[in-house]
């Protein structure tokens, strides 16, 4: 076979791998968003960054899912906003972790303790979050959603997505 010949063939299993693997990350980004969907309270989105880091310490740097903000759409100022940490949230947020979901509901109201009450935020709406959360793989967010991203999904499935500068 000529060399001509093996580069068009190489050339062209790139680009139905490419095309593919851009099929099964719609497709994943689309069931991560009702997989969240479910557990997200009415009124209320979640969202986080996701990223490679790019400082070189000598370590490799590894792709990571941070941790992600529930907070109230009424508390942004657009339907396209995307809030990924607590302190974009005007109050109206919790991070999404266990740490966070404990001293939510200790201290609720506490002057100096955290973030307020939330209307809608219960025990059970945010630990069925966080179990859902913690069952979607870290390979399955990159490839649904990318690398260097925001996402935003609400409680009716829809997501947006942004590129992130994380410098």
């Amino acid at each position: 076979m000529a060399l001509a010949t093996m580069i068009k063939k190489l050339n062209k299993a790139r680009e139905d791998y490419n095309k593919q693997l851009k099929e099964l990350g719609a497709s994943a980004a689309d069931a991560v968003a009702e997989f969240l969907a479910e557990k997200i309270p009415e009124g209320f989105a979640i969202g986080w960054s996701q990223y490679t880091p790019y400082f070189a310490d000598g370590e490799a740097c590894e792709f990571s899912v941070n941790e992600p903000c529930v907070f109230a759409v009424s508390a942004v100022e657009d339907d396209e906003q995307i809030v990924t940490d607590t302190y974009e949230a005007l109050g109206a947020s919790i991070g999404l972790s266990k740490w966070s979901i404990e001293r939510y509901l200790k201290a609720p109201d506490a002057p100096g303790y955290g973030t307020p009450k939330i209307e809608g935020l219960t025990k059970t709406a945010l630990t069925e979050l966080l179990k859902a959360w913690e069952e979607l793989p870290e390979d399955m967010m990159k490839a649904a959603f990318g690398d260097h991203t925001q996402v935003r999904v609400n409680a009716d499935g829809t997501y947006t997505t942004n590129d992130y500068d994380h410098d």
